[in-house]
């Protein structure tokens, strides 16, 4: 919940909470409602609670290629695309996403993973002619979700449909002192992170309550986010994905490399995908009950064969879900087991497709 739209979230009755120590909006009174909404027309939420870092300098690109997993030498410019950091055991220590400009790099990231960010980039860049700046609090972030996302945010900025970023990781700004704009699939459905100066992020947040009310578009809080989020199986760390989890494992394959040049934990994520496999992987399951607490075992008869990391009652599909790390003897979709003594069944990633 950025200072600047503070007034905003108390006019509709926004319930503050925190995540990793940054302010955010639980929900505006009904967290099912607003997730429906999201699904059914669109919502916009306040991410400004999420950290942002920006790398620049002549070396930038040879800094990051050589510490992330993902390959920012062949990334385009003006594309967004998933990126880690990890042990040479292939262990997580941060994921971002890393957008690629003319002249820097800008990360988006959980603020669990900011401090370490940070330090890990400045402390290499002694070595290099690269700079590591901290943006988070000077930085604004609006998501705008759902089926009628593009056409509130063309009504807002005054352009056409046609002038946005269409392909997921696709960025641009299309509006002189407006918001840079990333095309995202994030939850899904068509969407936006819209990044914008603070000083900009109230004018934002109002022009897109205008553009919205027409086509039942509206706000929404963190606790609505969390449970989109799980129905698409998306992993967030401090919940699904610490110190102690392999990338792999969380199924962040997408965010690694394995044909470009050394970086820290490539010969052991590449050798478990050329070579072997993980033990354990993130899969879905439908409970049959309440949402189990994370920290909740998984078994299979007498066999203990996973932990649930964290769940939630799905809206869209009228069902609890959860994700669990499974050992994979335990993966295929249909295997039933229990969380702690509930009924569940193993389902496949995500839970959620368009047109669900």
């Amino acid at each position: 919940m950025a200072d600047a739209t503070e007034p905003a979230h108390a006019a509709l009755g926004g319930r503050p909470m925190e995540v990793d120590g940054r302010p955010v909006v639980a929900d505006y009174g009904d967290p099912k409602a607003e997730h429906a909404r999201v699904r059914e027309a669109g919502g916009f939420i306040d991410r400004s609670y999420r950290a942002k870092l920006r790398v620049s300098g002549p070396d930038r690109e040879a800094l990051l290629q050589s510490l992330t997993t993902a390959d920012v030498a062949k990334q385009a410019p003006d594309t967004a695309i998933p990126n880690a950091i990890c042990t040479n055991h292939g262990k997580v220590q941060s994921v971002f996403t890393c957008l690629k400009r003319a002249d820097d790099f800008l990360l988006d990231m959980d603020p669990a993973v900011r401090a370490f960010t940070r330090d890990f980039l400045v402390k290499y860049t002694i070595v290099r002619d690269a700079q590591t700046e901290d943006r988070s609090d000077a930085v604004g972030h609006i998501g705008l979700y759902g089926p009628h996302a593009a056409a509130v945010l063309a009504a807002a900025l005054g352009v056409a449909e046609a002038d946005l970023p269409g392909t997921p990781g696709a960025a641009g700004a299309p509006v002189a002192e407006g918001p840079l704009v990333l095309a995202t699939a994030e939850l899904g459905d068509p969407g936006f992170e819209l990044w914008i100066l603070r000083e900009g992020l109230a004018g934002l947040w109002d022009a897109l309550t205008r553009a919205g009310a027409p086509h039942g578009v509206g706000p929404f809080g963190f606790t609505a986010l969390e449970s989109l989020r799980i129905e698409m199986g998306r992993p967030r760390f401090g919940v699904e994905v610490d110190e102690d989890v392999i990338l792999l494992e969380a199924g962040l394959k997408d965010a690694a490399s394995f044909d470009k040049g050394c970086y820290i934990g490539q010969e052991t994520l590449s050798r478990i995908v050329f070579r072997g496999h993980v033990n354990r992987q993130l899969a879905g399951l439908v409970v049959d009950g309440e949402p189990p607490a994370p920290g909740t075992p998984v078994w299979a008869g007498e066999a203990e064969v996973g932990t649930v990391r964290s769940a939630a009652f799905s809206p869209t599909l009228e069902k609890v879900l959860a994700l669990a790390y499974l050992k994979r003897s335990h993966l295929e979709p249909g295997t039933a087991v229990t969380a702690g003594k509930t009924p569940a069944t193993v389902a496949a990633l995500p839970f959620y497709t368009i047109g669900a």
